[in-house]
């Protein structure tokens, strides 16, 4: 029987979900990682809701943390919950519901306990009459959630396309294999952009879905040619990127892709190419490959290969061995590792892994993330100081409370354990009410104090997204302002007469030296030009444009010049937790050259280039190659590239690294927008920016949700 589960349709599979062999098919088949995506999707969209009605629900009760002594009969007219009570609402709560009853007709009082007061006739009708209302309230937040997911999905390739002309530029080469429908839509929304490119598609053998593609980038005018998969090592030196789709996308960040996939990366890593892999958000999938649900693989019928007719000599069992003389092996998939990948493309945006240059923007992330908190943090503790605390006994015979309206030493504990909980930050805009944090207390004459706080549920939530807005437009402006307020320490730093040294090109740089003739110094800038991308040649003709004495030299004329210089000063792309910087390639002999001759190596970086990693995070990439195009033209070197005396590998390498580590010791001064720094001052200036708990921003396949 089981030999014949390969033939099977997805739909008769999950229709058996009884049958061990067909639920295990289901896991383990790569095809069907998606639609297991989806169902956990749905399933999330379900417990959210019921989870957001029941703290909605929780938080309408009026708390109050009196004694819950049996024998105590002057509370026969409280209508407030005892700890008991709220205690056993809570693990309800907490315990996770069974996704079985959660739609059924539940009545809010199955999981919060109601109260009962002896003139309560009309609100108890009241809330009688609201029993079903919840279930009807989730079943149609679920049914409104579950229609924008599956919209979400239908206009994902759209999503993904408005992105293409960030990513294709003009007269670019692109590669891609096989057929995707997400890529097609990428690459024709690009020339709507009148971006003019040519494709390079792989056939993707045995389906050769590729000339399907390559027909259907022709009849939409787009330059294309039609390559054999064999041909791809041969091509991916004209290629300016690859760009492919996917089947899945595993949590590691791993693609699983037609086959041929891994292939084209390891190619386009040889040869520095970027990868780029286009996934809608539901082919983000929550489990690693290493998971026993997950096959890696699964085999095709060789009858995508040949012809039974034309090999049936071949495939004779011979000999009475009892196998045949030939076997097909056609695995439909390949896996490609994290590590080759060098972009995501989803309908949520791109994320960059594995990169430099990538750190200032996780550096943003976490101060965004870092305001969050704060400001949740600062509205939590301001609630709980307004409430009247008092280190009253917990004891149960303690009778003399009844009409104290403070909370005990136990009520105190509860709330503070729920407030330094780190909060999931999905929730923390959410409209949930203060009293759902915070317990209230109750007095006899409190009723108009009561109406108060009810009314104010959704304040602290309100406050706390105004709050949260008006702090990251300060971050933003803090980030398109931080040129300026770097360049105002120029005049404390530039003297008169003194010769400058900087490589390559750095706006802030220039805004910096700029700053300095503003205020009528007069110096000279020696700017080495930047190989091999010869930025310093635009850097150079902006300073001249502006009215500076500009000399321009080579890279390797560094440390002849050196020895005239009065300082250093370059830019950054990203300032290391440890006081080390990555920089341009050749920054590093720069530095060297200035502590030699006892020269300041002066670096400037907006605090938004602060990371809190550092070098040996294996979150941290220190380097990257780029492509061998910039060093040199393959038209002159074609003879050198071609592999020689059958040896397998090319006569001549071309390796061009992207950026240089200059260590801290090298480093003599910081300057931010905050001000200098010492390089051993970098780890508490960069506490101050980011929480603890966002350090390290995982990629998770809820990223795209």
């Amino acid at each position: 029987m089981l030999k014949y589960l390969h033939y099977l349709k997805p739909d008769s599979l999950i229709l058996v979900p009884n049958h061990s062999f067909s639920t295990h098919f289901v896991l383990s088949t790569r095809s069907q990682l998606a639609v297991g995506n989806i169902v956990r999707r749905v399933l999330h969209i379900i417990r959210e809701e019921d989870l957001s009605l029941t703290t909605a629900a929780i938080g309408g009760l009026n708390l109050s943390a009196v004694s819950d002594d049996e024998n105590d009969d002057d509370r026969d007219g409280d209508s407030t919950l005892s700890a008991a009570a709220v205690a056993a609402a809570a693990r309800s709560t907490l315990r996770p519901p069974s996704l079985q009853t959660l739609l059924e007709d539940t009545p809010v009082s199955a999981a919060v306990p109601q109260t009962s007061s002896s003139g309560g006739d009309s609100e108890g009708k009241s809330k009688s009459a609201d029993k079903s209302s919840r279930s009807r309230k989730l079943k149609h937040d679920v049914i409104e959630a579950v229609n924008e997911l599956i919209q979400d999905i239908v206009t994902c390739h759209e999503q993904i396309a408005e992105q293409a002309v960030e990513h294709i530029h003009q007269n670019e080469v692109i590669l891609t294999l096989g057929s995707s429908r997400t890529v097609l839509e990428f690459l024709f929304a690009a020339k709507g952009k009148k971006r003019s490119f040519r494709v390079f598609v792989a056939e993707g053998a045995p389906r050769y879905q590729g000339h399907l593609l390559a027909k259907e980038l022709v009849a939409r005018g787009l330059q294309t040619t039609l390559i054999t998969d064999s041909a791809v090592f041969a091509m991916i030196s004209r290629v300016n990127m690859v760009i492919v789709g996917a089947h899945a996308v595993m949590a590691n960040g791993g693609v699983i892709a037609p086959v041929g996939m891994n292939l084209v990366a390891l190619a386009a890593q040889k040869h520095a190419v970027p990868f780029v892999v286009l996934a809608g958000s539901h082919k983000l999938c929550p489990l690693y490959p290493h998971n026993p649900e997950v096959l890696l693989n699964e085999l095709r019928s060789p009858s995508e290969l040949l012809d039974f007719g034309e090999f049936s000599d071949c495939m004779d069992f011979g000999s009475g061995s009892g196998s045949p003389l030939l076997h097909v092996v056609n695995p439909a998939f390949d896996y490609v590792p994290p590590k080759l990948v060098s972009v995501f493309i989803t309908d949520a945006g791109g994320t960059i892994l594995h990169t430099c240059i990538e750190l200032a923007v996780g550096n943003i992330v976490r101060r965004v993330l870092h305001i969050i908190r704060e400001e949740d943090l600062s509205l939590t503790t301001a609630a709980i100081g307004g409430l009247n605390l008092s280190a009253v006994s917990d004891d149960e015979n303690d009778d003399d409370r009844d009409g104290d309206s403070t909370l005990s030493a136990a009520a105190v504990a509860a709330a503070a354990r729920s407030t330094l909980r780190p909060p999931s930050l999905q929730t923390l805009l959410e409209d949930t009410p203060v009293s759902a944090a915070v317990p209230q207390t109750s007095s006899s004459g409190g009723d108009s104090e009561g109406k108060s706080k009810s009314a104010d549920k959704s304040s602290r939530s309100r406050k706390l997204k105004h709050d949260v807005i008006e702090a990251v437009n300060e971050l933003i402006q803090d980030i398109v302002t931080c040129h300026e307020q770097i360049a105002e320490q120029a005049v404390e730093h530039i003297h008169q007469n003194e010769v400058i040294l900087t490589l390559g090109s750095s706006r802030t740089v220039l805004e910096f030296l700029f700053a300095a003739k503003e205020k009528k110094r007069s110096f000279r800038v020696f700017v080495a030009e930047g190989a091999p991308r010869y930025q310093g040649h635009l850097l150079a003709k902006e300073l001249v444009a502006r009215g500076l004495q500009t000399t321009l030299i080579t890279d390797s004329a560094v440390f002849a010049m050196i020895s005239r210089v009065n300082m250093v000063i370059v830019g950054a792309h990203a300032v290391m937790a440890n006081g080390g910087v990555i920089a341009p390639v050749g920054m590093n002999l720069v530095a060297l050259a200035a502590q030699k001759h006892a020269v300041p190596f002066v670096v400037l970086a907006g605090s938004h280039k602060l990371c809190p990693l550092y070098p040996h995070n294996p979150e941290v990439l220190l380097n990257e190659l780029r492509s061998p195009s910039e060093l040199l033209d393959f038209g002159e070197f074609s003879d050198c590239m071609d592999f020689g005396s059958g040896s397998g590998s090319p006569l001549l390498h071309v390796v061009n690294p992207a950026f240089d580590y200059v260590p801290p010791k090298l480093v003599s001064l910081f300057i931010t927008d905050t001000g200098g720094h010492n390089p051993s001052y970098m780890y508490r200036l960069i506490a101050d920016y980011y929480s603890a708990d966002d350090l390290v921003v995982q990629r998770r396949a809820t990223a795209g949700n």
